[in-house]
């Protein structure tokens, strides 16, 4: 991420410590290491797992922490962002990022999906 996209990022990164959670961020280092990312905080004690990016990295974070119980946040920096609509996460990110300690877990149901026929 740069430019604009990685200055919303370190304003909602700045918005949560302001808030007084306790975090570390890390920036992917290119496709597919988010899910190596998310396993390696998991293992580390994270209880929650923050995803700032569209639906492509929120997918990648989530197949490194399926079969975990911590809760997954998303700070929406897609194009797209069509799961962060869906669960009515919209408007600019560090107000987001401001309200992540008023947020209550909700299930979703994981699946699999492939083009084989």
């Amino acid at each position: 991420m740069q430019g604009r996209g990685l200055q919303r990022v370190e304003r909602a990164v700045a918005a949560l410590r302001e808030a007084g959670h306790k975090l570390t961020a890390t920036a992917t280092r290119g496709s597919g290491s988010a899910a190596g990312i998310a396993r390696d905080c998991i293992r580390e004690g994270a209880d929650l797992i923050l995803v700032a990016g569209g639906d492509g990295a929120i997918n990648e974070v989530l197949n490194g922490m399926i079969h975990e119980a911590v809760p997954l946040g998303i700070l929406p920096a897609g194009t797209g962002n069509v799961l962060a609509t869906e669960l009515g996460l919209s408007g600019p990110m560090e107000d987001i990022a401001r309200r992540v300690g008023e947020w209550t877990p909700t299930r979703l149901c994981a699946g699999l999906l492939t083009s084989d026929i």
